[in-house]
């Protein structure tokens, strides 16, 4: 039987603004649940387009199992790493942006602009507990087209269709060891884009992690989220 530490599989659903996430196995089954701890609830309707209000806040989010015993708590503090911390109050690790590796990329993307497009990809990296890497985060490559038009038009249904869009790509990310080698991917749940939930991500990771490294593994969406949207 499947439960939050041993599962290969999980997906994590943010219904609402609010910061609640379910988490469920590939079948659909509960494993788990997120919770906001501690911090100011983010504004009802905001996020990305508005602006959740919490920014400047500390917000804490905290992990637990179906027994409802708190296992983890992602906790994100403005201008710090968001910190994955056990419920002894020890520092598991770290989540942060990759800067060096996004600024290669950045350049990479300048380069590339004068043929009519660019590319840009967002990383990440999972410290441990003593700030040492332990994980590297490459989300898939996102285009970005120079010279596009949203255009929009209505068909015999009614239903508005979308003309060029400005970019493709970014909708999973890799999670590979130091060594280089993938111990997880991360996908963009697409039921979010038909807003039957705000945000959702599917996890699947390769084969059973040792802890801390699955606890680490295991934030990351919610850690990733909380970047995103406070």
């Amino acid at each position: 039987m499947n439960d939050l530490w041993n599962a290969p599989y999980l997906k994590i659903d943010q219904p609402s603004s609010a910061l609640t996430y379910e988490i469920s196995d590939g079948q659909g089954a509960p494993l788990g649940r997120g919770t906001q701890a501690a911090g100011p609830e983010p504004r009802k309707f905001g996020g990305r387009l508005f602006g959740s209000g919490v920014s400047d806040e500390r917000v804490v989010v905290q992990i637990a199992a179906l027994d409802g015993v708190p296992r983890i708590y992602v906790d994100r503090a403005p201008g710090s790493p968001i910190a994955i911390v056990a419920p002894d109050g020890t520092v598991l690790g770290r989540f942060q942006k990759n800067m060096a590796a996004e600024a290669a990329s950045f350049l990479q993307g300048a380069q590339q602009q004068e043929v009519g497009s660019r590319t840009l990809q967002s990383h990440y990296r999972i410290l441990d507990g003593a700030d040492r890497p332990v994980c590297d985060i490459a989300w898939e490559e996102v285009e970005i087209r120079r010279g596009w038009t949203l255009d929009t038009s209505t068909d015999q249904a009614g239903d508005v269709t979308y003309g060029q869009r400005p970019s493709t790509g970014g909708r999973y990310c890799t999670i590979t060891d130091m060594a280089g080698t993938q111990i997880a991917r991360m996908d963009l749940n697409l039921d979010a884009v038909h807003q039957t939930v705000k945000d959702g991500y599917y996890l699947q990771i390769n084969y059973q992690l040792p802890e801390p490294l699955r606890s680490l593994v295991i934030a990351t969406p919610i850690a990733y989220d909380m970047t995103r949207d406070l």
